[in-house]
Order: structure tokens, then sequence, then C-alpha cells
């Protein structure tokens, strides 16, 4: 049986660290090769590790085939480079229609780790939307606007640390209005 952590690290990390790793040697075809196919082993490690998947690592595994298979058969790079875009997009609409249908998808989430109030999750849910507005507009801007190496170097080393920031940012609130 793998530990968790080394699941953790196999399915999440070392597909983004191979893409870095690979576009530094080969370029950003080659590390598309390769972070679809470690988002794919990872998946399937998952799945025999943990007998399940959550929903976030499918659909996040299943857009990084998608648009990594675009851009590889293509070799067109704006697909692999609109791909944090569209996620993060989506996030934000999933969490959108939650709240119109009255249902909390962030606290389905995370509501086993924090304790809040329907108006608190919410407000949560809505803070939440408006990052993933923020994080795929900067996306848009990077890849648009500057080098391929500096959208690299942006996907690789700045959406996570805002990610991480954002989410930090957001503890303040959630201890304060703790039910």
């Amino acid at each position: 049986m793998i530990r968790k952590n080394t699941v953790k690290f196999i399915s999440e990390i070392l597909p983004v660290a191979a893409f870095f790793v690979t576009y530094k040697f080969y370029g950003i075809i080659e590390a598309t090769t390769a972070i679809v196919i470690l988002s794919l082993l990872g998946l399937v490690i998952t799945y025999f590790s943990n007998h399940k998947a959550s929903p976030m690592h499918l659909f996040t595994v299943a857009i990084i085939t998608i648009f990594g298979g675009l851009t590889i058969f293509s070799k067109n790079t704006a697909f692999i480079k609109m791909k944090p875009t569209i996620i993060n997009l989506l996030f934000a609409a999933i969490l959108g229609f939650g709240l119109m249908k009255k249902k909390l998808f962030l606290k389905n989430l995370l509501g086993e780790k924090i304790s809040l109030t329907q108006n608190n999750w919410s407000s949560l849910s809505k803070k939440f939307i408006l990052f993933f507005i923020f994080l795929s507009i900067t996306n848009e801007v990077v890849w648009r606007n500057f080098s391929e190496e500096t959208w690299i170097y942006f996907k690789t080393f700045g959406i996570l640390p805002l990610t991480i920031l954002f989410v930090l940012s957001q503890a303040r609130f959630i201890l304060k209005n703790k039910s």
C-alpha cells in the first residue's frame, strides 16, 4: 500500500514538476506530454491506492488530458496555455451555479474540516468565485502578453503560491465565523 503523502505527491506535485523540467530541456509540447501522462498515472495510482478518486481530481485530470491532447496533436500551445483559465472559470461557474441552486458545493468539499453557518459558506463561496475569476484573468494576461517562458514560470510557480496565499487569507474569516 502506498502512503497517502506519496500518492498526493505522485498525483499532484510530480506532474507539475515534470512539466517544468521537461519544458526547460525539451520544450512545451514535450512538457505537455509529460504532464498528461503523469496526471493520468497519478489518477490511476490514486484510484488503486484509495479505491476512489475525488471528483475534483477527476475533473482536473480530464481537463489536462483534453487540453493537453489538443496541444500535442495540433502543436498549438494556446490550448495548454488556456487550460488554467478554463479550469478556474469552470470552478467559479460550478460554485456560482451551486449558489444559485442553494447548494453549497464548497461546503460539500470542505465541510468535514471546516464548520461554518450556511451564510458564511455562501460568503466563502463568493470569495472563491472571485478568486477563480482573478486567476483566470491573470492567466490570460500572462500567456497573451508575455513570453512562453514567463507563462511557464507563472503556471509553475505563480498559481500555487497565489492559491495558498488566498486560502491563508481566508483563515481569519473561517476562524472568526466558525459555527
